[in-house]
């Protein structure tokens, strides 16, 4: 038989053939990918609806992607679990983080003082060279302070956000939440 290996006779293989394209098979995942690519940032839902599939389906195939580093998926925690469960603890969080931002303030405003005196020292000493070391020291510790301060404020309004998400939660009817 011309053209078909001797190891393929009655295998039932297909005969050997130069020039043919090979069939390239088209598996969810490369589907699934190709519809990522020209339809990023949406849901699994909204993939699922696009492309008539299940949403287990589409799971599957992400997380299939995701393994294969050719996806990837960011997780958000939930704010508002059963109406309002788990609000306490953000508001925990922003509390703590507040203190935290409020004692690295006072270490830096502390370091920031002593810079500034060392570069008066240095100065009235005619040390120049000393005095420019502390100085430079001394706008980058208030660089720092202005970077806290803005996260300081940051977290403010967060809590004021939480505070509102709160007054929003209580006029829908939902239990309060302590916290």
């Amino acid at each position: 038989m011309e053209g078909v290996s001797s190891s393929s006779r009655g295998r039932g293989k297909r005969p050997e053939s130069k020039g043919l394209k090979k069939h390239v098979r088209r598996t969810r995942s490369t589907i699934l990918r190709d519809f990522i690519l020209k339809n990023p940032g949406m849901t699994a839902g909204e993939i699922s609806e696009g492309l008539g599939w299940s949403r287990r389906s589409v799971r599957l195939a992400l997380a299939k992607l995701e393994r294969a580093g050719e996806v990837s998926t960011r997780y958000f925690p939930v704010l508002v679990k059963e109406a309002g469960e788990g609000l306490s603890r953000v508001e925990e969080e922003i509390a703590l983080g507040k203190m935290r931002l409020e004692k690295m303030l006072e270490r830096l405003r502390a370091k920031a003082d002593e810079a500034f005196e060392r570069c008066v020292e240095a100065k009235m000493a005619k040390d120049e060279d000393l005095a420019s070391i502390y100085a430079g020291r001394c706008a980058e510790i208030k660089r720092l302070i202005n970077s806290v301060v803005a996260s300081e404020s940051i977290l403010n309004r967060m809590a004021l956000a939480m505070d509102s998400l709160r007054l929003s939660i209580r006029r829908k009817g939902y239990p309060e939440v302590n916290p």
